[in-house]
């Protein structure tokens, strides 16, 4: 099993957490359970002291506000801050500014496995990187419903196969919850010698720890 420690190199440091520097064209892969990026409380439309609707972070964009409306933010001052601390990939996004700021240039690519296209967690992660001030424009969406009967080492061996093979990639780096999806992932990194490969464990809460 592998361990969780701290990678060498070149180090960029976020709240305690040591976490490589982005060179190059990079590929970012987010894998994570739907927990950790829904909020754990819903933003209230009031008028006056009477609740009108409540709404989940991918909800806000199309919602109209009436005039003598207002947002209820959980006690939370802004948006911002309702990301940070409401919404568990918030917290992720805020430890890993650098590497998404990185993922989203020109020639980069940031990847989200999701369960199905319309699980919310794109509009809820674009939401939340737009308030840290992180604009997402270039997206793909894998869903893991595609690869019923396969196992998630012969998934990722497929998928990165399909980027690494057509762009010139320095790095690849994936975000899962799940230890044995990083174990399957940092296995493949034997086919693709010449390419850095860095594994993120996300943790209750949106917490990261480096398995190298």
């Amino acid at each position: 099993m592998t361990d969780i420690k701290t990678t060498s190199g070149a180090l960029v440091k976020h709240n305690g957490l040591m976490l490589a520097q982005p060179t190059g064209n990079a590929l970012t892969i987010f894998d994570l359970h739907s927990r950790l990026y829904q909020a754990t409380e819903q933003i209230g439309v009031f008028v006056e002291d009477k609740m009108l609707a409540s709404l989940t972070l991918p909800e806000l964009d199309d919602y109209q506000l009436k005039e003598g409306a207002y947002y209820s933010l959980g006690g939370c001052s802004s948006l911002k801050e309702f990301c940070e601390t409401l919404v568990p990939v918030g917290s992720l996004i805020n430890s890993v500014k650098d590497i998404l700021y990185y993922a989203t240039r020109r020639g980069s690519k940031v990847i989200l496995m999701v369960d199905r296209e319309d699980d919310g967690f794109s509009s809820s992660l674009t939401q939340c990187c737009r308030h840290q001030g992180i604009y997402l424009t270039d997206i793909e969406i894998e869903c893991r419903s595609g690869s019923a009967g396969i196992d998630s080492c012969l998934q990722f061996d497929r998928m990165l196969g399909r980027y690494l093979g057509n762009r010139d990639y320095q790095s690849v780096r994936l975000f899962s919850d799940k230890k044995e999806h990083l174990q399957d992932f940092l296995n493949t990194q034997a086919k693709y010698n010449e390419i850095l490969f860095e594994g993120y464990w996300v943790g209750s809460g949106g917490s990261l720890s480096v398995m190298i």
